[in-house]
């Protein structure tokens, strides 16, 4: 079964993190996992935490680790192909080049959360993890990740960047899944939404 070995390094490469669900069903999952752990313990792969392998090179201060955000990534974000996550909060505020403050922590929301909001380090670096309102999807991250984005912003905050926003949101073409799954918010952010200047986002003819 060192074929497998093969396979996987083939395909990603040295100290790229990947999962062990990524890699296997419910069919294969005990067997794979097996393998892994029994490769783990002759040297052969390395581990970023549970369930998350790698292949390390050796550096000049011992066995290499994955950059952190790459293992967040892979946690919380991607798994497979389908999104499961999305970043939000001062990271997304500051990729949308709203701001040029640098966040402290970067805030996440995926549907691997246990609950609403807790902090979770890897390697000494801390992600706010939060669980999404609406089960995250390939369709729907994008509208979702404004619906969060507008419940953290404050109004003034919205009402100085909504052109910025507004364009944003017309460029990505998200109007409707915005208004699709803006009941699941509280009535403060469909508010702030409106008040803020993004009201066009209610209305069929937006784009």
């Amino acid at each position: 079964m060192d074929t497998l070995l093969d396979q996987l390094k083939e395909k990603y490469g040295e100290n790229n993190p990947f999962l062990l669900t990524e890699i296997s069903d419910k069919e294969n999952y005990a067997r794979i996992r097996q393998y892994l752990l029994r490769k783990y313990k002759e040297g052969k792969i390395a581990k970023a935490g549970r369930g998350i392998y790698y292949f390390a090179t050796d550096t000049l201060i011992g066995q290499s680790v994955p950059h952190p955000d790459a293992i967040c990534f892979k946690k919380y974000i991607k798994d497979k192909n389908e999104p499961e996550g999305f970043y939000g909060g001062p990271y997304l505020i500051n990729e949308l080049h709203l701001t040029t403050q640098v966040p402290a922590i970067i805030d996440i929301y995926t549907n691997h959360a246990a609950g609403r909001n807790r902090i979770v380090y890897i390697e000494n670096i801390p992600y706010r993890i939060h669980r999404c309102n609406v089960k995250i999807t390939g369709e729907n991250w994008k509208g979702l990740q404004m619906l969060e984005l507008f419940r953290y912003m404050q109004l003034s905050e919205i009402k100085r960047n909504s052109k910025r926003l507004m364009d944003y949101i017309r460029s990505e073409h998200i109007e409707q899944i915005i208004r699709k799954y803006i009941n699941e918010y509280p009535a403060s952010t469909y508010k702030k939404i409106i008040q803020g200047g993004l009201g066009a986002c209610f209305r069929d003819n937006a784009n």
